[in-house]
C-alpha cells in the first residue's frame, strides 16, 4: 500500500492530509500561519512541523512510509521563493521523500479540478492554470503594490472610501455608512471620521470591512453592490488573460474559486446562475469550510456575468470539511 501526504499552507492556518493510494484519508493535522511572508520563515516552520507531526500521529504511520509528497504553499512566488523554502523549510522536514511544490494556487487547481487541466481564481488575488499540454500560467498574486486589485481587504478599505465620498456629498447616500458606524461603536460619521483621522481608531478596529459591503450589497445598497461589480470585472479579466496566456479560448475548461471572499453564496443566486456559465469554461464554487453560509451570493454573481456570457453548462458543488469531507457534487 503506498501512502501520501499533502499540505497546504496558507497565511492564516496550515492543514495537511495523509492518505492511502485508494483515497481513503487517515490522518489530518492542522496549524496556523505557514507562509513565511507574514512573521519570518522559523515561525513559518513550526507551523508546517505542527500540521505535519499531528496528521503523520493520527495516521499511525511515520514519515519514512510516504511515498511522496504535494505542497500547495501561499508565499512561494518566485524562483528564488521555491530554492528558499526548500532550503529552510521543507527539505529538513521531508528529507529526499519524492514531492511536488507548487504555490498554493495550482494546488486550489489541482483539489478542485475532475480533470487535470483548468483556471483557479482566487481573491488572494492570484488566477491560475493548467491547459491541455500541462503548461501553466499565472497571473496576479503578488499584492495591491503589483497591481493586485480585488482581496478582501481591498473591498473592505474601498468600502470606507465610499463612505468619506457619501460623507462629503461626492457620491450618493450609501447604507454602508449606518453599516461601518455601527461596527465602530461611535455615534455617526463624523465622529467616525475624527477618529480615523485622528488615529484613535484603526482599521483594525473595523474588520473584517469587506463583510460590511457584502451586507450592504444584499440589502440593495448600490454603491456597495458597485464594489462588488468593480471586483467581480476585474477577477473575470484575470480568467480571460490566464486562458490567453495558455490559448485555452477554444477549449472546454472548469474555473475553481477558491478564498475567503468565494465562501459563501445565495442559494438563489446559485440557481440563476447556473444558466449563465461559460460558453467554454465551467464554474465550480470552491468551498473549504462554512460551505452553508450563503452571504456572498452578490460576489458570485458580478464575477459570473462578467466571466461568461448566455451558455447552458451545468453547475457543480464541491464541498470541503478540513479532515474529513473530501468527494465531489
Amino acid at each position: 500500500m503506498r501512502y501520501f501526504l499533502g499540505m497546504d499552507v496558507g497565511g492564516t492556518k496550515t492543514h495537511c492530509l495523509v492518505a492511502d493510494e485508494r483515497g481513503l484519508i487517515l490522518g489530518f493535522g492542522q496549524g496556523g500561519c505557514g507562509s513565511y511572508e507574514y512573521h519570518g520563515v522559523e515561525p513559518a516552520a513550526q507551523e508546517n512541523r505542527d500540521a505535519l507531526k499531528a496528521a503523520v500521529q493520527e495516521s499511525k504511520l511515520t514519515l519514512a512510509d510516504i511515498t511522496s509528497v504535494g505542497l500547495g504553499v501561499a508565499g512561494a512566488d518566485l524562483p528564488e521563493d521555491f530554492e528558499m523554502l526548500e532550503r529552510e523549510i521543507y527539505t529538513p522536514l521531508f528529507g529526499d521523500i519524492s514531492r511536488c511544490f507548487k504555490n498554493d494556487s495550482m494546488a486550489a487547481l489541482r483539489g478542485g479540478t475532475r480533470a487535470d487541466h483548468g483556471i483557479v481564481c482566487g481573491t488572494g488575488c492570484v488566477c491560475a492554470g493548467r491547459n491541455y499540454a500541462g503548461e501553466e500560467a499565472r497571473v496576479g498574486g503578488l499584492g495591491p503594490e503589483f497591481g493586485d486589485q480585488c482581496t478582501g481587504t481591498v473591498i473592505g478599505e474601498e468600502g470606507l472610501r465610499t463612505v468619506w465620498r457619501a460623507r462629503d456629498g461626492i457620491e450618493a447616500p450609501t447604507l454602508l455608512t449606518q453599516k461601518f458606524v455601527e461596527r465602530s461603536g461611535l455615534a455617526d460619521v463624523d465622529e467616525l471620521f475624527r477618529a480615523i483621522y485622528r488615529r484613535t481608531l484603526s482599521y483594525d478596529g473595523l474588520e473584517p470591512m469587506a463583510r460590511l459591503v457584502f451586507e450592504a450589497a444584499l440589502e440593495g445598497d448600490s454603491p456597495a453592490h458597485a464594489i462588488l461589480e468593480r471586483g467581480g470585472r476585474y477577477l473575470a479579466a484575470m480568467v480571460n488573460a490566464v486562458a490567453s496566456n495558455l490559448a485555452m479560448q477554444g477549449d472546454a475548461f472548469e474555473v475553481i474559486t477558491a478564498g475567503s471572499v468565494f465562501k459563501g453564496a445565495h442559494r438563489r443566486g446559485l440557481r440563476r446562475i447556473a444558466g449563465e456559465l461559460a460558453a467554454r469554461g465551467r464554474s465550480i464554487w470552491h468551498y473549504f469550510k462554512d460551505f452553508l453560509n450563503y452571504e456572498h451570493f452578490p460576489f458570485h454573481e458580478c464575477f459570473s456575468r462578467h466571466f461568461v456570457r448566455h451558455s447552458s453548462g451545468r453547475l457543480w458543488w464541491r464541498h470541503r470539511v478540513p479532515g474529513r469531507e473530501y468527494g465531489s457534487g
